[in-house]
């Protein structure tokens, strides 16, 4: 499955990269953006990976350098990137959601 994670790179800017989870952490990979450069963190940086509800789902990277917010593409369900975080990182994945399963 692909993910699109529309990542705040500006005040009002939002650059698409493709997110990429396995044990040797996260890779984002630019989609259609002149001049951005991949974005790789090794498993042993990222502090804590923050999934929230919300009318798109909103995943928060948190590094001990920087903080990284965006919202999931259209269509992808809150419990699939749940799922799919949960299985390929051995990091702190917090989950904010109303109900569900």
């Amino acid at each position: 499955m692909d993910f699109i994670l529309r990542v705040k790179t500006g005040f009002f800017e939002k650059t698409a990269y493709r997110l990429e989870a396995g044990e040797e952490g996260l890779r984002l990979i630019p989609v259609q953006a002149e001049g951005a450069e991949p974005i790789v963190f090794a498993q042993e940086e990222i502090l804590s990976v923050t999934l929230a509800q919300r009318k798109s789902p909103e995943l928060e990277i948190q590094t001990r350098d920087a903080v990284y917010t965006g919202a999931l593409g259209e269509g992808v369900a809150f419990e699939e990137a749940a799922d799919y975080l949960k299985e390929r990182l051995k990091t702190k994945i917090i989950c904010e959601y109303k109900g569900g399963k």
